[in-house]
């Protein structure tokens, strides 16, 4: 599991080290990896949210709608159980 990602140049604010042992009073040992990690729980939404924009963009549906509204814009997507869990 990644618990800190290196992706920016810049040096985290407090030791990965000392911010686990804060977290759970245990010790820990970090390896370093030159293999990518994988993608983040947001990286994930927003691939998937990109994902359903693009997919419903093709549905006739919106094709319809864009037809006969041409200013409207889509501003945001939810798939039902996202939808079921935030109601």
């Amino acid at each position: 599991m990644t618990l800190f990602s290196t992706k920016t140049n810049n040096p985290p604010k407090i030791s990965p080290l000392k911010q686990l042992f804060e977290w759970t009073n245990l010790r820990w040992i970090i390896s370093l990896s030159g293999k990518k990690g994988q993608l983040s729980k947001k990286e994930k939404e927003v691939d998937l949210k990109k994902e359903l924009f693009k997919n419903i963009k093709k549905h006739p549906i919106y094709k319809n709608i864009i037809d006969k509204f041409p200013d409207a814009e889509l501003i945001d997507v939810k798939n039902k159980t996202e939808k079921l869990e935030n109601d």
